[in-house]
């Protein structure tokens, strides 16, 4: 494969698997033009044959530090073996609004990596921080020797934060020197924001990537700062639905999707159930 194409990772617990097929779904309702490969731990599950995907591989899950770090890790692990020349990388939690998404391949042409900035009021990582970063749930990237070369040292940086954040007591490190508070620390080491930020962010670029730092509109996480509002949202990523709406919401992708494949509008019953939507 190669071309344009939209990668997802889901692993470590259904409801991101599910979350899943709804992102993808909102995809193929305005654009159904871009190839869409699902990362996952399992592969067998019956909403990975639905068709929302167009492919499938299977991630070999570890476990370094806790269930959110770890699949933090295997998003970041899994970033570098996507099979596109140009990847649009979207958190599971995302809605797609806007049937332009080749406008924003096309800045694909002219940088090796475009991701908005994370904000104060929208996320715990840059309040904290309290230095610019960028956020991690819309990746626009290019395959080339600068980005294989970048995504290998973010990798490596993720692996290494999720295995300190065991030890204790926990040990210093330079990018947090300024967070007091050991607990907070640990929390902050486990987000794969923080093991980018001393190689990528709005102020630092360490890999020699061309940058283009994506209108807030493509990644809009809820903030309410008047200048990030001027657009209308085509990538929302805000917080989680809750359990009724988010089954409401999968209930409707698999039945479109069955309808499409021919398979009748019942197969939705097999899957939306209180335990498979419980947050991991």
């Amino acid at each position: 494969m190669n071309g344009c194409g939209i990668i997802y990772v889901a692993t470590r617990h259904d409801l991101f698997l599910e979350e899943a097929v709804i992102s993808a779904d909102s995809v193929k309702q305005l654009s159904n033009t871009f190839h869409i490969t699902l990362f996952t731990d399992r592969p067998q599950h019956p909403l990975c044959s639905l068709g929302v995907f167009d492919h499938v591989e299977t991630v070999e899950s570890m476990d370094v530090a806790g269930s959110w770090p770890s699949g933090l890790l295997n998003k970041v692990k899994s970033l570098a073996q996507s099979p596109y020349d140009h990847t649009l990388y979207l958190d599971t939690d995302t809605t797609v609004l806007t049937s332009e998404l080749s406008l924003l391949f096309g800045l694909a042409d002219s940088f090796d990596v475009g991701m908005a900035e994370a904000l104060v009021d929208d996320s715990f990582s840059r309040k904290y921080f309290a230095r610019p970063l960028f956020n991690t749930g819309v990746i626009l990237y290019r395959k080339n020797s600068r980005t294989i070369g970048w995504l290998a040292e973010w990798t490596a940086r993720s692996e290494r934060n999720c295995r300190i954040t065991r030890q204790v007591p926990l040990p210093p490190t330079p990018e947090l020197r300024h967070v007091a508070d050991p607990r907070l620390r640990r929390k902050l080491l486990g987000n794969d924001q923080i093991s980018l930020a001393p190689l990528l962010s709005p102020e630092i670029n360490r890999c020699g990537l061309r940058v283009v730092t994506l209108d807030y509109s493509w990644n809009h996480r809820g903030s309410t700062l008047l200048e990030r509002n001027r657009s209308p949202i085509r990538i929302r990523h805000w917080p989680r639905e809750s359990k009724e709406v988010q089954a409401q919401n999968l209930s409707t992708a698999i039945h479109r999707a069955s309808m499409q494949a021919g398979s009748g509008d019942g197969m939705h019953d097999l899957f939306v159930s209180e335990n498979d939507l419980k947050p991991g």
